[in-house]
């Protein structure tokens, strides 16, 4: 996340040779990328789920969902009946991340499943080596 917020500046400050239009749009698109994983989770409100990913949200009727995955997804039934799944990438459990940037993301995981009523266990996925 440092190195995408930082970045962007250095392109400011001292942009590689070529078209500056052209640098400008990466500077942009690197800023707002950086911002949008600082919004990385979900917002449980009283009818509805708002998944914020880092390209687009996702806002989920809390009707529709019928359950949480132990990976951290929602699983939810759209308007049509299909089942989907929405997956939360930052309460994911990463085997290569800090102890207490995962033992975070299963405190926040168990606070998400209490709020849309489904049980508090959080179990952490196989992972492969």
């Amino acid at each position: 996340m440092l190195i995408f917020g930082l970045l962007p500046f250095a392109l400011l400050l001292d942009p590689p040779p070529g078209e500056p239009f052209t640098w400008l749009l990466v500077t942009a698109f690197l800023e707002w990328f950086a911002w949008r994983g600082l919004r990385l989770g979900a917002h449980v409100g009283r009818s509805r789920v708002v998944v914020c990913g880092h390209l687009w949200d996702r806002t989920i009727s809390r009707q529709s969902i019928t359950g949480l995955t132990d990976y951290v997804s929602i699983l939810w039934t759209d308007g049509r009946g299909q089942t989907r799944e929405r997956p939360i990438r930052a309460l994911a459990y990463n085997p290569r991340a800090l102890a207490s940037i995962n033992r975070e993301a299963e405190t926040e995981s168990r606070r998400l499943r209490q709020a849309l009523g489904f049980d508090a266990r959080v179990r952490k996925p196989p992972y492969r080596q």
